[in-house]
């Protein structure tokens, strides 16, 4: 197939691209719940003729087309769920879900693939090898991926090499491939500080969390800074700290919410030992 043939072809599909992502963006649903979205999904590779499979328990949506020459099979992944995040930009597509919006560009990956499924569908005769479309649930929780793999999405027939896609803030019209990890692994990371509670006035009698807490903050910006190599890769980000009674009372806990992301998985290991 020309290059310039396809991108003419893609070019023709604006429109409609368009539309597809602004209604997924519209009604976002979080993750594992995406069953509008899933359905959407479903209904259009009915339409282009792709033959696809489903999972019990989960909204996944595994497509196939098969080219009519030998060749690799080659998946494309996209993620379809989004964020518990009111959204507060003023468009005419602004999300109808209180408390949630595409804030990661699932709904522009799920009609990317999209997009992709219906022009290649129309060119399976000079298609060499098998294209896999994988639409994965719960991407920015825990996961989505892990049951796909286990419930056989990477299966008959194997497959050779993943694409995995995700917007960015290059220029419109541009697109950056690298071999390997592009983005992080994220973990989640929960830590407890437990103290002693006292009366403000006599901290001696106590042992402060939130004192503790402090360095503690410290410490682990450390650990990236201090511990892992600067030609690695590794964030560090405490996203949230609750703790105290009030003003004139040492603390006896804290609580904090944080996430380790990592490209490699020994700089993973390591980190989280």
């Amino acid at each position: 197939m020309e290059v310039d043939f396809l991108k003419q072809a893609a070019q023709e599909m604006k429109p409609w691209l368009s539309r597809t992502r602004r209604d997924f963006h519209m009604h976002p649903e979080l993750g594992n719940k995406e069953f509008r979205t899933s359905r959407i999904i479903q209904d259009s590779l009915s339409e282009f003729g792709i033959d696809f499979q489903t999972y019990e328990d989960s909204t996944a949506v595994v497509g196939l087309i098969c080219g009519a020459h030998e060749g690799k099979t080659v998946a494309i992944r996209a993620d379809m769920d989004a964020l518990p995040i009111q959204e507060e930009n003023e468009v005419p597509y602004r999300s109808l879900t209180p408390g949630v919006m595409h804030a990661c560009g699932h709904d522009a990956h799920t009609a990317v693939l999209l997009g992709t499924a219906c022009l290649f569908s129309q060119y399976r005769e000079q298609l060499h090898g098998n294209i896999r479309l994988l639409f994965q649930p719960a991407e920015e929780t825990t996961g989505g991926a892990e049951k796909m793999v286990t419930a056989g999405c990477m299966k008959n027939p194997d497959t050779d090499y993943v694409i995995g896609l995700h917007v960015s803030s290059h220029p419109a019209g541009t697109v950056e491939v690298r071999k390997g990890a592009v983005y992080g692994a994220s973990d989640r990371i929960d830590i407890r500080v437990l103290g002693k509670q006292a009366h403000g006035a006599h901290p001696d009698t106590g042992v402060d969390a939130i004192a503790i807490s402090a360095q503690v903050v410290t410490a682990l910006q450390n650990l990236v800074s201090r511990k892992i190599s600067p030609v690695d890769s590794a964030v560090f980000t405490i996203g949230k700290i609750l703790g105290g009674a009030q003003r004139n009372i040492i603390a006896d806990e804290v609580q904090m919410e944080a996430t380790l992301r990592t490209l490699y998985p020994e700089t993973r290991i390591f980190a989280k030992e």
